[in-house]
């Protein structure tokens, strides 16, 4: 709004004071208004995605993979507690930018992550056996008699390619994993201590991975980036580890669709994410105005499609309870 020059010799004392309030007012609510957005406690706009539960997940699982706090999910969706969730039941995660396909669990799984109680973990490397067959068995073999392995086997998992009487995508457990002790695969940039050694059989100089292989991969290594918050930087070849003097795991290893599979998984670069809603917690309040946006949301979801949501409340600053809900029900 503004005043023209040429329009104040036709106002009245009376026009002009209203057009002066009128400017006046606007101008003090347009401030008030970016006063607020700005301060942590005042009007915030939360985006969020709606994330339909699969059989298999669990509270906790999702939490980690979006890296959103588990408490702001309860109290986003008015859930009573953390371990009843059901198949088919639209979560709101709010602060997400797109929904995220997350690995299920399963008894293999669940087995290996209640293994894997150490903390130490913050590189994946992935190698390829270099051999058209083998299983964790012949290599542990080839360990102890011809490397003089004292623990055998190097690696902490062997993915199968269906030789050898294994199943094509097998992943066979090592004793080094079971155990938590280190790998003996990787020497460069202190691998064997802090990486955990996945061998795919075969050799990709020659060859890809087959199909079982790779999904079989993606699942393994999306879970374990979940549970020790491994970034996708940090999930390397054996040739990528600084000092590594090797073409291992081959020229034809397919990263870039491996990376892509496990960023649809919610697996991201360190400096794009960090872990929880650092500073907020959502209020009582919040449930209830994300009823009333789920009640606008579009009959979409009901066929399974993604939907983003814009939901305006009110936040207060606080600390982050970080909660570790690995022994929640899985949804059934």
């Amino acid at each position: 709004m503004t005043l023209r020059l040429s329009n104040l010799e036709k106002m009245t004392n009376e026009e002009l004071a209203k057009k002066i309030g009128a400017i006046v007012i606007s101008t003090f609510l347009t401030s008030a208004i970016l006063l607020l957005l700005i301060d942590s406690r005042g009007l915030a706009t939360i985006e969020g995605v709606y994330h339909r539960v699969r059989k298999g997940e669990t509270l906790w699982r999702i939490s980690r993979a979006y890296k959103v706090d588990i408490e702001n999910i309860v109290e986003s969706n008015n859930l009573r507690s953390p371990n009843k969730i059901k198949v088919g039941q639209y979560l709101f995660i709010p602060g997400a930018e797109k929904v995220i396909r997350i690995e299920p669990h399963d008894s293999q799984i669940r087995y290996i992550l209640h293994c894997g109680t150490s903390n130490r973990w913050q590189y994946i490397v992935i190698h390829h056996s270099e051999t058209a067959k083998g299983n964790a068995r012949v290599f542990d073999r080839y360990h102890r008699k011809q490397r003089h392995f004292r623990h055998g086997l190097g690696y902490h998992f062997v993915i199968c390619n269906g030789t050898y009487r294994r199943r094509d995508g097998q992943i066979e457990i090592g004793g080094r994993w079971k155990k938590q002790m280190d790998g003996a695969h990787c020497r460069a940039n202190n691998g064997n201590r802090v990486g955990i050694g996945i061998c795919l059989v075969g050799n990709f100089n020659k060859s890809k991975p087959t199909q079982k292989q790779f999904d079989s991969l993606v699942h393994l290594a999306s879970h374990l980036c979940y549970q020790y918050g491994i970034p996708l930087e940090n999930i390397k070849g054996h040739k990528e580890m600084s000092g590594a003097k090797t073409d291992c795991p081959g020229k034809n290893f397919p990263w870039k669709e491996f990376r892509e599979a496990l960023r649809e998984r919610g697996v991201t670069y360190s400096s794009t994410t960090s872990m929880g809603t650092p500073g907020w917690l959502v209020l009582a309040m919040l449930p209830h105005l994300c009823v009333h946006v789920r009640d606008k949301v579009p009959d979409a979801l009901s066929r399974g499609n993604s939907t983003r949501c814009v939901s305006t409340v009110y936040l207060l600053g606080a600390n982050d309870k970080k909660l570790n809900d690995k022994n929640a029900v899985v949804a059934k």
